[in-house]
């Protein structure tokens, strides 16, 4: 275990916080020939919050062009060139070298991180059915006229728009497209 990420938090009626990078323990201090050892009791789940959703693509400025001129992503700075054997480390790449850059999502404080891999395998033809993540999900104003800007600019129609009421919901219109590299966009539009 690496020392300088252990803190201890609190000390009282015995009982210890320690904290071990992003994991909080409590611990039963119990006294043995004058000396305190620790017993866990409980571990206290950290509060999670969702961050960022990570595109890779053949060219980065491209695709972060489309998502900040048709979907109104702003570019958050510094624009990212990373590499090093601690890249290596962390992805298990070797000799990884990544360029790319944080989009803010409209509506949120939370990015949509466009990256490029100095080389990049294909991958299958992504569709809604397929294991794993599927899709992003963007609220729009009009739906039609939204994948239109999309198909104008390089994107392309996955199925027709749809409309539909969910029960103690909404009315909802809504339709899947996909961006220039074929990761699928739902455009929505609720009424309630």
């Amino acid at each position: 275990m690496n020392l300088s990420v252990v803190n201890i938090l609190i000390i009282e009626n015995n009982f210890v916080v320690v904290r071990f990078s992003f994991i909080f323990l409590v611990y039963k201090g119990i006294k043995i020939n004058n000396r305190y050892c620790l017993k866990t009791t409980t571990q206290i789940k950290m509060h999670v919050r969702f961050k960022n959703i990570n595109l890779i693509t053949k060219d980065w400025k491209r695709l972060a062009s489309f998502y900040e001129e048709v979907l109104g992503c702003i570019p958050v700075k510094p624009e990212r060139d990373l590499s090093g054997e601690w890249l290596d480390n962390a992805t298990g790449i070797k000799k990884s070298h990544i360029k790319g850059i944080h989009l803010r999502l409209p509506g949120c404080g939370q990015t949509l991180e466009i990256f490029q891999y100095e080389n990049s395998p294909d991958r299958p033809k992504t569709v809604l059915n397929s294991l794993g993540f599927s899709h992003i999900a963007f609220i729009v104003d009009d739906v039609a006229e939204k994948a239109r800007e999309i198909c104008n600019a390089g994107g392309k129609v996955v199925g027709e728009l749809a409309e539909v009421e969910i029960p103690e919901v909404g009315f909802l219109g809504f339709q899947y497209l996909s961006d220039p590299d074929g990761n699928i966009i739902e455009l929505q539009k609720w009424l309630k």
